[in-house]
C-alpha cells in the first residue's frame, strides 16, 4: 500500500516479515503490537476481545504457514504461537518471551484479581494463577506521574494480603541485561518447575 507516496506493508504483513527476519526477542514486541492494533482488546469486553483475537490469530498463523519454505520459518512459527494482543507494552512482551523461551509455564495476560472486601479489582500484566505468581513490567514513564509509586504499593499490598500472590517486578534494566532477565525470570518459579524446563526451539534464534 502507499502512504504519502511511500510503499509500506500492512500490519499483518509487517508482523509476518518481522517474525521471519528478526530474533524472537525483538520480533515479539512488534508482533504483539501489531496484533494489539488489529484486535483492539478491551478489558470490559473480554469475550469479544477473545473472539476477535481468535479470528486474527488464524489469519496470522496461516500467513506464516504460507511461507513455510522461507528462511526463519521455525522462528516465525514459534513467535506466532506465543503472540498476543493482550501484552500492553514491549517490556511485557520481552518478559513473556523469556518465560516461553526457557520452557516455563505460559502466563495468563491481564489476569483480573477481585478484592471483594474493598469492592475493587485489578489486572496483572502476567500471571500464573495456580502458583499465585505475578510478573509486572514497570516502565520509567509510569512513575513520572505523581502518586503512581504509592498507588502501585497499595495495589500490590491489597492483592498479596487478600489472595496470597507473590510479585516479581521487571524494568528496562532487564531489557538491557539478558543474563539478569533470565535469572530473575527463573527465580519466580519453584525449583520443581525450573528443573523440568527445556528451552524452546525457535525462540532463542
Amino acid at each position: 500500500m502507499m502512504i504519502q507516496g511511500i510503499v509500506v506493508t500492512d500490519l499483518m504483513r509487517t508482523a509476518v516479515d518481522c517474525a521471519f527476519d528478526l530474533p524472537a526477542c525483538q520480533s515479539i514486541t512488534i508482533v504483539d503490537s501489531a496484533m494489539r492494533a488489529l484486535v483492539r482488546p478491551d478489558r470490559r469486553d473480554f469475550t469479544g476481545s477473545q473472539q476477535r483475537w481468535q479470528e486474527v490469530r488464524v489469519r496470522f498463523l496461516q500467513a506464516v504457514e504460507e511461507q513455510a519454505g522461507r528462511k526463519g520459518a521455525v522462528r516465525a512459527r514459534a513467535v506466532a504461537r506465543i503472540a498476543s494482543p493482550f501484552s500492553e507494552s514491549p517490556g511485557e512482551s520481552v518478559v513473556r518471551w523469556q518465560v516461553e523461551a526457557l520452557g516455563l509455564p505460559s502466563a495468563v495476560l491481564q489476569q483480573r484479581v477481585d478484592i471483594p472486601s474493598q469492592g475493587r479489582h485489578f489486572f496483572l500484566d502476567l500471571a500464573w494463577p495456580a502458583l499465585r505468581i505475578a510478573a509486572e513490567y514497570d516502565g520509567r514513564d509510569k512513575y513520572a506521574v505523581t502518586g503512581t509509586t504509592w498507588d502501585e504499593k497499595v495495589r500490590q499490598d491489597l492483592i498479596q494480603e487478600s489472595s496470597g500472590w507473590t510479585f516479581k517486578r521487571f524494568t528496562a534494566e532487564h531489557l538491557r541485561d539478558a543474563a539478569r532477565l533470565c535469572q530473575d525470570v527463573l527465580s519466580m518459579f519453584p525449583p520443581a518447575i525450573t528443573a523440568n524446563a527445556r528451552r524452546r526451539r525457535g525462540l532463542w534464534d
